[in-house]
């Protein structure tokens, strides 16, 4: 029975240990989000507006030439025809 008593008590000890710690580290963990929140505060709105810019023009242009990439490739034409090349040896 002694024995039963001192493992329950070492478990209640570890577990114990373990939520100190593990609150510990979500505190440092808050920290640093508040920190990383800040920081992107003190970034210039026009400099974001630019970023933005940027990636619309870039995502526009990957878009636009996959589209005609897909066309090209694609056996229906723009009319919703089939379109088949076929190549006769003679």
């Amino acid at each position: 029975m002694q024995t039963k008593t001192k493992l329950m008590s070492l478990t209640r000890l570890f577990i114990t240990t373990l939520i100190i710690c593990s609150s510990q580290y979500c505190v440092a963990q808050a920290d640093s989000v508040f920190q990383a929140l800040e920081n992107l505060q003190k970034i210039p709105v026009k400099y974001l507006n630019a970023v933005e810019n940027k990636i619309d023009k870039y995502s526009n242009r990957i878009t636009g030439k996959t589209e005609k990439a897909l066309a090209n490739l694609s056996p229906i034409n723009s009319y919703g025809i089939l379109v088949t090349t076929m190549k006769c040896k003679l």
